[in-house]
């Protein structure tokens, strides 16, 4: 019973303060966190890469993603990931230049075309992944960028949320009554 005392003493000036400050609780209050692991393996990678070209002509270009780009449906066709696991964005295509200066003047002469297209694959088996990063490099020279190329996952994501979250809250019922508790 001393410490309660003890605690509501010293939470006194704090929540006089709190009181001025919206959002706070008026009475006294303790804080708990609770924490939750799982240390179940991801079932699902997503994988996103691009497929770039450059020519000095806009058609040349084109033509090479597009022929990696049926390579790539291709080789998810054989490794039987579906359609609906697979997204392919358009084709972005910009230009390059090169610059020079004659004398004060600045002057820039487009020497070529740049042609990107993004995908964006879904592998659910998750034994098939080395196999096809290391077919989409050596096969259709894919890009990966360092943020967000490869991500992992689970397939049923929402029960495990689920799942951690009430484990969690349990946790931190557990140090709430923990700490509630007073030395006689």
């Amino acid at each position: 019973m001393k410490i309660f005392i003890i605690i509501l003493i010293a939470l006194t000036p704090g929540l006089l303060l709190a009181q001025a400050n919206a959002g706070l609780p008026d009475k006294p209050y303790i804080y708990v966190r609770g924490s939750a692991e799982s240390k179940k393996a991801p079932d699902i990678v997503t994988v996103n890469f691009d497929l770039v070209g450059r020519a000095p002509e806009r058609a040349k270009a084109n033509d090479d993603v597009q022929s990696r780009a049926a390579k790539v449906f291709d080789m998810l066709g054989k490794l039987n990931i579906g359609k609906d696991d697979t997204i392919a964005d358009d084709f972005r295509t910009e230009e390059e230049f090169e610059e020079s200066e004659s004398g004060a003047r600045k002057s820039q002469k487009v020497i070529g075309y740049v042609v990107k297209r993004a995908f964006q694959v879904k592998v659910r088996d998750v034994k098939i992944f080395p196999k096809l990063v290391d077919d989409l490099v050596a096969t259709v020279n894919a890009e990966f960028s360092s943020y967000g190329g490869i991500q992992e996952g689970y397939s049923k994501e929402t029960e495990i949320g689920k799942n951690l979250w009430e484990d969690a809250v349990a946790n931190s019922r557990t140090e709430a009554e923990g700490r509630s508790r007073t030395p006689e």
